[in-house]
């Protein structure tokens, strides 16, 4: 029986990795800007910000999108409402919303 669990155990992890693995954005050069999207003062934010928004929606990960939009309006922050409308424009572009 312990056996079984651990079995278990280790196939869910593998299967949470493989999944994480699918939201992470490839490295800098090739998550390239979305054209025609709303301005954001992206000096405010980490680099990866923006990459991971436009990699998002260049997959079409749209729940991945969604998240994002959700973690940044969790926040609070006024400041933040542009970075919301710069992920609800990537989820239109791409068919999300």
């Amino acid at each position: 029986m312990p056996h079984r669990l651990l079995t278990l155990l280790a196939i869910a992890a593998a299967a949470l990795t493989a999944c994480s693995a699918a939201t992470e954005p490839p490295p800098a050069p090739t998550a390239a800007p979305q054209d025609d999207m709303p301005a954001v003062e992206w000096s405010r934010y980490a680099p990866e910000v923006r990459q991971r928004i436009d990699w998002l929606a260049q997959t079409r990960q749209c729940a991945a999108l969604d998240a994002e939009f959700y973690t940044v309006a969790e926040s609070a922050r006024r400041e933040d409402a542009p970075v919301l409308t710069y992920i609800a424009a990537a989820q239109r572009a791409v068919g999300c919303l």
